[in-house]
């Protein structure tokens, strides 16, 4: 039986491959036919760590600290290329699991290139919870059973839903799922926010029973998001017993830098440490020449990478050999100084030269894909160049095995010389991973061949990952359009540069998301206008989420230029709609009228009705904010008749909220309440977690004004979490405006405080107007209640001119009404206005409230007024106001109705 290496399976003898996972199986024996016969290599060396000791001592002390204090370390290991930084991170974890005991340790690598942004966290994940790769690349189904069956089998959560949640994002993650199954509601990735408290939880409740050594090699080659990740990540767990190991370049010094650390140097040896190392890879080597070794502590300079490069360099030059009895000799007469070559690069370059011609073409080869190879690629690219079998026969065209089995006796003996490295794990089932063991090595093997012959090399290695991704090709879609790029296929590699954009998009990495839409557009043929004008419009959409205005207007305005070229309406249309929704951001409603009617105009003409509703809407948005209900309310139900003849769920839900806020300014609250129900339930059914939030937040705002604060803040609380699980920051800024609301009614004032200049600040990033006076109306209100009435007087003026200056007249009204509450609080202060300030503002917003038809705001108005007249001495006036304000209290409800009548008696009683 052959047990298999990659998942245990039991096989027959005589299996090539295994019957469970499908990994190629290989005896030594297979392993050894047809590999060429070499010269003999020396020992194992065991003076990896020479020199290193002192280093060691100090990684070994921070993991007893971590062991005993219960709390997180971390060390930083600094140096160059070859100092050996890796052997001793991989010895050091070693040493802690042996001689501390309740430690595990975790070992992965980041390798540069297009790589997953969080593939090192993935990689510790699939060993803290013994996940087989095989069971990653079968089905996202299989492996979200298997996450699930682990943290079932782990016991790490007592509710079973907490525990079905953490495994949905576990298993998001790992399978790096951006879209569900046909029919269903698009899934996503879950992003940092989400995989941060999922990680905490599951990662600190393991170290419940043991300490953690996490290993991050050339953590320098990692993503910016996976470091972001890593950073966050111990900043949650930095209470939990886990030794954290960096190793890093000595040229990214400030990587990482926000971790509090111990930083070891990682120097070249000296004279006396290299003289050790030799010893200990040559304990037997008589008469060892003080010549030689002066030339070699010389030569690498005390890098341990490059000596051992050396060593075989000279043992390839049998100026090292065995004699007759199996001991190590020294042939002086072979050595010829002049001829070593003098750094690292060179070594391996001699070296390489000195290889047999089919090793060379197989790293030649290996080298076009990237510092990441595949077995299985290398035969592939080898068999462009060989003679195509005779096709007499099916028989005669894959006969066997035999060139299999020669290709990996090639990678084998490469390995064993220090080129190349293989992986724990392959990113493809069945496959062996191979890695070279320096990054310039085979860039510069890369770089040596004729342009048109790698340009054709890179063509072959994108169309093989490809291929060999089958399912799983938006996974390495980045990595095929930089094989498509470097082979000069610019149209391709645009293709794909868009897929990894849209599926970077997907998983909430908006950053990414940028860079690799501005790689497609670089990369696209002239020829491909649709494309083009689709990445426009999809990048310049990533900006003006991320609130980088000036750009997403560039994308949209260039859009739209090529579309006037190409005499295209829709995309014209699509392209002014918008740079319209952008000032309608701003506040220039004037600006973003004039955009999305000529958008509109345009949709008409190119009897795009999609466009047209969408428009409508749009449109009638910008008419509800200028306090034109009856006109924004008539084309919201003109769009809402299109979007019900297109089938148009999602556009449907966008039209029938804004209809709603509609019957809320108007005091039909429970309309409003049934509309935004029917929004929320039909945008569950179709995943729109971004329409979700929405629909929450209005149905929020329904509950706190008819003074229900515990449920107000629950569904808040609700959708603030998806606003910050889908890195939504325009719904988190009016969340955290809303819960702010609450905390001031709480008389909870620094939390309150903390809540408005956190939605601020997001405001203001995001050029959101609209936004910023609704904070800062609240900020004011908040100081007026902090008895700092001149700040207070600050940010509700702030508010007001920012209200006059987009055309708002809802939110003039409500800043003078809440100027009318400041000036009704200061009137007997030194810093007060004049007299007479708070009744006229009062009044001022009752006009504009009674002139747009805002029954909600109106009433609100009224009850400010009515208690600032009631706390001046004048409750028969404050009653009036209330008895006359009673039949429309009874439009929004039974509880507004009674609270006015309430208030209205309180009042009375007094006058």
């Amino acid at each position: 039986m052959i047990n298999c290496p990659f998942c245990s399976y039991e096989n027959e003898d005589g299996a090539m491959r295994c019957g469970a996972c499908g990994q190629r199986l290989a005896t030594r024996e297979r392993r050894d036919e047809g590999r060429p016969s070499e010269a003999p290599s020396p020992g194992k060396v065991e003076g990896d760590l020479v020199g290193r000791e002192q280093q060691l001592a100090v990684i070994l002390d921070e993991a007893r600290k971590v062991a005993q204090g219960g709390r997180a370390g971390v060390v930083f290991l600094d140096g160059a290329s070859g100092l050996g930084k890796t052997a001793l991170a991989t010895q050091a974890a070693r040493h802690i699991r042996e001689k501390l005991g309740s430690f595990s340790s975790i070992i992965c690598t980041c390798r540069p290139g297009p790589r997953d942004p969080f593939s090192p966290v993935e990689a510790v994940l699939m060993e803290l919870l013994r996940i087989p790769t095989f069971a990653r690349e079968r089905s996202r189904d299989v492996l979200g059973q298997r996450v699930l069956q682990q943290l079932q089998g782990l016991r790490l959560f007592e509710k079973p839903e907490e525990e079905q949640e953490h495994a949905r994002v576990l298993s998001d993650l790992l399978s790096h799922a951006a879209t569900a199954p046909e029919g269903e509601a698009p899934a996503g990735v879950a992003p940092v926010d989400r995989i941060l408290r999922t990680l905490d939880k599951v990662i600190g409740a393991l170290t419940g029973t043991r300490q953690l050594a996490l290993v991050f090699d050339d953590i320098h080659n990692g993503t910016p998001e996976g470091r972001f990740l890593i950073t966050n990540l111990h900043d949650a767990l930095v209470g939990r017993p886990i030794l954290w190991i960096f190793t890093r370049g000595n040229q990214e010094e400030k990587l990482l830098e926000v971790i509090p650390g111990v930083r070891v140097s990682i120097e070249p040896l000296d004279e006396s440490q290299v003289a050790q190392v030799l010893l200990d890879i040559f304990p037997d080597l008589s008469e060892f020449s003080e010549e030689l070794f002066r030339i070699l502590a010389r030569t690498s300079q005390g890098n341990p990478g490059t000596l051992h490069h050396l060593v075989s360099l000279l043992i390839d030059e049998r100026v090292l050999e065995i004699d007759k009895e199996g001991r190590w000799t020294f042939n002086s007469k072979r050595l010829h100084a002049e001829d070593l070559p003098l750094d690292r690069a060179a070594v391996l370059h001699v070296r390489f030269e000195q290889l047999d011609p089919e090793k060379r073409k197989a790293l030649e080869l290996a080298s076009v894909t990237g510092s990441v190879f595949w077995e299985d690629l290398v035969m592939a690219m080898l068999r462009v160049d060989a003679v195509p079998p005779a096709m007499d026969s099916p028989a005669q065209i894959w006969p066997d095995d035999r060139e299999n089995l020669i290709v990996h006796g090639l990678l084998d003996d490469l390995a064993q010389k220090g080129f190349i490295s293989e992986m724990k794990t392959s990113s493809f089932t069945g496959m062996r991973e191979y890695v070279f063991m320096q990054d310039e090595f085979h860039d510069r093997l890369r770089r040596s061949m004729a342009p048109e012959l790698r340009s054709t090399r890179h063509r072959f290695v994108a169309r093989w990952i490809e291929m060999a991704a089958g399912d799983r090709k938006d996974e390495f879609a980045e990595l095929i359009a930089y094989h498509w790029e470097k082979g000069s296929k610019r149209g391709e590699a645009a293709s794909f540069f868009r897929e990894a954009a849209d599926m970077a998009r997907r998983r909430y990495l908006f950053d990414r998301a940028i860079d690799l839409y501005r790689r497609a557009l670089e990369q696209m043929p002239e020829h491909e206008a649709l494309a083009t004008m689709d990445s426009l419009h999809d990048l310049g959409s990533v900006y003006q989420m991320q609130g980088e205005t000036e750009s997403a207007l560039s994308c949209f305005t260039r859009m739209l230029s090529i579309a006037w070229q190409y005499v295209h309406r829709s995309k014209a249309a699509a392209a002014l709609s918008k740079i319209g929704r952008v000032y309608r951001t701003l506040g220039d409603y004037s600006a973003a009228r004039a955009y999305l009617e000529r958008a509109l105009n345009l949709f008409k003409q190119a009897e795009d009705r999609r466009g047209i509703a969408s428009t409508q809407d749009d449109l009638g948005n910008i008419l509800y904010l200028q306090g034109n209900y009856e006109q924004a309310a008539k084309l919201y139900l003109d769009a809402i008749n299109m979007r019900e003849e297109l089938g148009d769920t999602r556009g449907l839900a966008l039209s029938f909220e804004h209809l709603g806020q509609v019957d809320r300014a108007q005091g039909n609250i429970d309309q409003a309440e049934a509309r935004f129900r029917q929004v929320l339930e039909m945008r569950r059914s179709i995943g729109d977690e971004e329409g979700t939030c929405s629909a929450l937040n209005a149905l929020g705002v329904l509950a706190y004004d008819r003074g229900g604060t515990e449920a107000s803040v629950a569904i808040w609380r609700e959708a603030l979490e998806i606003a910050v699980r889908t890195g939504n920051l325009r719904m988190q800024e009016f969340l955290y405006n809303n819960l702010g609301e609450v905390l001031v009614a709480q008389r909870r004032y620094p939390q309150a405080e903390s809540y408005f200049k956190h939605a601020l600040e997001l405001s203001m990033s995001l050029a959101d107007r609209r936004a910023e006076t609704e904070v800062c109306r609240n900020l004011g209100l908040l100081y007026v209640e902090m008895a700092n009435r001149q700040l207070g007087r600050e940010y509700l003026n702030r508010s007001l001119r920012i209200a006059r200056d987009i055309g708002s007249r809802e939110a003039m009204g409500i800043a003078l009404r809440a100027l009318g509450q400041l000036e009704g609080h200061s009137v007997f202060d030194e810093e007060g206005g004049p007299a007479g300030a708070a009744e006229s503002y009062f009044q001022e917003a009752q006009d504009i409230f009674d002139r747009i038809g805002n029954e909600t705001e109106l009433l609100k108005t009224l009850e400010s007024y009515a208690r600032y007249l009631f706390d001046h001495g004048r409750p028969g006036d404050a009653a009036t106001m209330l008895e006359d304000a009673a039949e429309m209290a009874g439009h929004q409800g039974e509880e507004a109705y009674r609270r006015i009548l309430k208030d209205a008696e309180k009042y009375r009683r007094y006058a």
